[in-house]
């Protein structure tokens, strides 16, 4: 069965979150979960064999992996409207590292 990339990209994050299995196990990973529930649509564990998870990944190689997380992270700062101002981030980091360094304390 064919399913689309965005569906199995949303398979291995969800696999990735419940405990990361190896990629191999994608579909056993499905096997006694209720994939209507966690995807949006009933789909056989078959659906996420090796051969469809090999299609996916070539695609993503393909389009180049920082492209795509360039353009989600531009669609995450847009959906959750973040402050991408520079000196607030500076600011952040600069804390974050100050409270990390035993000297300061």
């Amino acid at each position: 069965m064919q399913v689309s990339a965005g569906m199995t990209m949303l398979a291995m994050v969800l696999d990735t979150l419940s405990g990361r299995s190896p990629l191999y196990r994608l579909q056993s990973f499905f096997e006694d979960k209720d994939t209507e529930l966690l995807l949006g649509e009933a789909l056989e564990p078959a659906s996420f064999a090796d051969h469809n998870v090999s299609r996916v990944l070539d695609s993503l190689y393909d389009a180049g992996t920082g492209r795509i997380f360039s353009q989600t992270a531009q669609n995450a700062i847009g959906a959750f409207a973040l402050d991408t101002c520079l000196r607030a981030l500076r600011h952040h980091l600069t804390w974050h590292l100050l409270a990390q360094n035993p000297l300061t304390r």
